[in-house]
């Protein structure tokens, strides 16, 4: 029987990390400005959808994954994420 990890002993390669490229504050006050103005549907889903990444920091491919039951209505002016959704997105 095998009582050491033999795999221990063996180092990680390490990898350059790229950082990922954010856009500016006006680059986003630019994309804010644009579908302010649009009274469509598609321009209303974008701003919302700009607007929710931005203020909670949540990755597109977490808000793709957002259903009716991640948000939490305390009133008409006051939506929230639960818990559970806002903590995936911190991790």
């Amino acid at each position: 029987m095998i009582s050491e990890n033999s795999s221990k002993k063996i180092s990680r390669i390490k990898t350059d990390q790229t950082a990922i490229a954010t856009f500016s504050n006006s680059q986003i006050t630019a994309m804010l400005e644009v579908t302010r103005h649009q009274m469509d549907f598609p321009g209303i889903r974008n701003y919302a959808l700009i607007t929710l990444l931005y203020d909670t920091g949540c990755r597109i491919s977490e808000l793709l994954e957002l259903k009716v039951d991640d948000c939490m209505s305390s009133n008409d002016s006051d939506t929230r994420l639960s818990d559970d959704f806002a903590s995936s997105c911190s991790s």
